[in-house]
């Protein structure tokens, strides 16, 4: 039980709507120390692989993020990190293939992930059906189809992070003061300081925007 970890951690507010951080990067370190070793060095090493970003699964580096991820999945014995790790992967391997069909590519000769090889399967056999045939399974493939088909990468963020949102909120539920919560929460938190970054970097492009734009009337004033 974590009873007092899970009530030490202050409540997360919808990526949305949050304004900021409601605890810092250091302040929930110090937070996490208070869970039991295999438990921590176990939720380290799945932030370490899942900690927001976008992947293609194209380059090398999103190969070698694949092969860690197999590795992960065969020695953690956490069913909530596997199971959400599991779902990345899933998630992953689909969006990737919605982009490489956008683009008229076809799906890789070689498994990206082992694990995901009937996933795999299913795409080569399905590769010109609408949505592989999987938005039944999948009822958000066809919005991060039209969010890649018009290009719009803040809109495809925004649906993935919700996706995430949920199911982090539907797997933990209510609290039970277990290990299952507090895993929830470090990746909805890790989401929030994505978005966070996202805003902070279309305000400084907005800011630069304004800036620029006073610069040329005051230039065209002088003249």
């Amino acid at each position: 039980m974590y009873y007092d970890l899970v009530c030490s951690l202050p409540h997360l507010v919808h990526f949305e709507r949050v304004r900021r951080l409601p605890i810092t990067p250091q302040r929930l370190k110090e937070r996490l120390r208070g869970l039991r070793p295999e438990h921590a060095s176990k939720l380290n090493e799945a932030l370490m692989l899942l900690r927001w970003r976008p992947l293609s699964l194209n380059s090398a580096n999103d190969a070698s993020w694949a092969e860690s991820c197999e590795k992960f999945l065969n020695s953690c014995r956490i069913e909530s990190l596997t199971s959400y790790v599991q779902y990345r992967i899933t998630q992953q391997v689909l969006v990737a293939a919605l982009r490489l069909k956008r683009d008229g590519l076809e799906w890789h000769e070689t498994p990206v992930f082992e694990g995901e090889l009937g996933l795999e399967q299913h795409l080569r056999r399905r590769w010109n059906a609408s949505y592989f045939g999987l938005e039944y399974v999948y009822p958000w493939i066809p919005e991060v189809q039209a969010n890649l088909a018009e290009v719009k990468p803040l809109n495809l963020e925004k649906t993935l992070m919700n996706l995430n949102w949920k199911w982090l909120s539907e797997y933990a539920g209510a609290p039970t003061f277990q290990f299952d919560d507090v895993m929830a929460y470090v990746f909805k938190w890790d989401i929030l300081r994505s978005w966070l970054a996202h805003d902070t970097e279309r305000a400084q492009t907005k800011f630069a925007e304004i800036v620029n734009q006073v610069a040329d009337v005051h230039s065209t004033e002088q003249e």
